[in-house]
């Protein structure tokens, strides 16, 4: 489809064979010591860049919606592949 994908975990770390599958698809993978100090500020900078961000899970969503929606432009997908309000309903029962 032509797009430039960057992909940031919601731990910030490299997590294998994982990180390595997706940067051999051209993905641009956001780990690192460094990301995991710096991401506030990158994410500041280069929000406005994203066309699209896709969330799946609720901790990353939470994590950088803020961001996302303050700088940038971009349409935010959401895949509710797992119904994850039901899953953590039923652990605060």
């Amino acid at each position: 489809m032509g797009l430039s994908v960057t992909f940031i975990g919601a731990d910030l770390k490299d997590v294998e064979p994982y990180t390595s599958h997706l940067r051999a698809l051209g993905v641009k993978v956001m780990t690192g010591k460094w990301f995991e100090r710096f991401w506030k500020p990158w994410v500041v900078l280069f929000m406005r860049r994203f066309d699209y961000v896709f969330f799946n899970r609720p901790r990353p969503t939470r994590m950088f919606i803020d961001a996302v929606e303050r700088f940038s432009n971009a349409r935010t997908l959401y895949q509710c592949h797992d119904l994850h309000y039901l899953r953590q309903q039923r652990q605060n029962e």
